[in-house]
C-alpha cells in the first residue's frame, strides 16, 4: 500500500477519537461546561478537561455526547500514562498511533511533536518521516520542516512528504518551487480526498485560486461521508485558505467568499458505510460488518 494512503487511512479510522463534535445538548449549563472543557483541552490540560465533561454529564445525564467524551478522555489519559512506561515496542507503537490520531483530530500538534520525534527516531522510515513533517508543518515550523526533510534519504521521501514540502515552500513565498514539487507528484489512479486537500492548499498559497477550489471539490467528493465534516472543519480553520475570505473590517471576522461557500457545500460521492459516528468502533453494533472497522484492523497489522 502507498505509504501516504496507509498513514491517512489509519488516521481517518482513528479519527473517531475527535472531541470536536456538534453540540446536541439542551442544557445551557452543560454546553458551557463542555466549551470550557474543550478550551482546557486545547491548552493541553487533559485532567481539567476531563473534570468539565464529567460535570457536563452530571448536569445533563441524558446526553450521550458528554458521557462518551468523558469516557474517551479517561481512555486518552490512561494511554498517555501507559505510553511513558511501555517497554514493548509493538505495544508502544500501537498506543502512540492512537494517541497521535487523537492529537491530530483535536489540533493538539504540540502534544504530537515529541511523540512524532520519538517515533521517527525509532523507525526512521517513510511513514514516521511523513508524520513528523506533517506535525512540524501544522505548527508553522516551515523552515525546520524543510531542513528535516532535506536530510532524508530518497527512499524515505514519500509523495506525502513532497506535498508537505510544497506547502511549506508556498508559505515562504517560494511559489515556483512549490508548484514544481506539486507537478512532480503523480495523482493516484483512485482519487484520495486528503491528497487533493494538500493540492488545494499549495494552489491557494500560490495564487491558483480556481485550481484550489477545483481540488477542494474533488477532496470533498472523494472523502467518505463519515469523515467529511471533519475535513470541512479543518478546511475552514486552515490558514492556507485565507485567499478565500473577504478582507475584514476592524474588529470583524473575515467573511468567506461565495465561491468558497459553494465548494464547502460539496457532498461526498463515496458510498456511505453506515458508520454511526460514535466515539469508538469497538462499541459499535455495526463493527462486525463495517468496512471502516475492517480497514482499521488491517492498518493495525501493517
Amino acid at each position: 500500500m502507498n505509504i501516504l494512503k496507509k498513514v491517512l487511512i489509519c488516521g481517518l479510522i482513528l479519527s473517531v477519537f475527535c472531541i470536536v463534535q456538534p453540540i446536541r445538548a439542551q442544557s445551557a449549563d452543560a454546553i458551557q461546561l463542555a466549551e470550557h472543557g474543550r478550551g482546557l483541552l486545547a491548552k493541553g490540560d487533559f485532567e481539567g478537561s476531563l473534570k468539565q465533561f464529567a460535570q457536563a454529564a452530571r448536569t445533563e445525564p441524558g446526553n450521550m455526547v458528554w458521557r462518551e467524551t468523558y469516557a474517551l478522555l479517561r481512555q486518552v489519559i490512561k494511554m498517555r500514562q501507559s505510553l511513558e512506561m511501555e517497554k514493548n515496542p509493538a505495544k508502544w507503537e500501537y498506543t502512540a498511533r492512537a494517541l497521535r490520531a487523537f492529537y491530530r483530530d483535536n489540533n493538539l500538534y504540540k502534544e504530537a511533536l515529541p511523540l512524532d520525534q520519538k517515533f521517527y527516531e525509532l523507525k526512521q522510515d517513510a511513514e514516521s518521516a511523513l508524520l513528523l513533517a506533517e506535525t512540524q508543518l501544522e505548527l508553522d515550523m516551515n523552515q525546520p520542516m524543510l531542513d528535516f526533510t532535506d536530510g532524508l534519504s530518497k527512499d524515505t521521501v514519500s509523495d506525502g512528504v513532497t506535498l508537505l514540502r510544497a506547502i511549506a515552500l508556498a508559505r515562504l513565498e517560494k511559489n515556483d518551487e512549490a508548484l514544481q514539487l506539486l507537478q512532480s507528484v503523480k495523482l493516484p489512479e483512485k482519487p484520495a480526498g486528503i491528497i487533493y486537500f494538500y493540492r488545494a492548499r499549495i494552489q491557494s498559497l500560490s495564487g491558483k485560486s480556481d485550481d484550489a477550489l477545483e481540488s477542494l471539490t474533488t477532496a470533498f467528493e472523494t472523502t467518505p461521508p463519515a469523515f467529511l465534516p471533519a475535513l470541512k472543519n479543518r478546511t475552514q480553520k486552515c490558514s492556507d485558505f485565507q485567499s478565500f475570505y473577504e478582507k475584514a473590517q476592524e474588529n470583524q471576522k473575515p467573511a468567506p467568499k461565495e465561491s468558497f461557500v459553494k465548494v464547502l457545500q460539496t457532498q461526498s460521492k463515496i458510498e456511505e458505510s453506515g458508520c454511526t459516528g460514535g466515539s469508538s468502533c469497538a462499541t459499535c453494533q455495526h463493527s462486525s460488518s463495517c468496512s471502516s472497522a475492517s480497514a482499521s484492523a488491517s492498518c493495525e497489522k501493517q
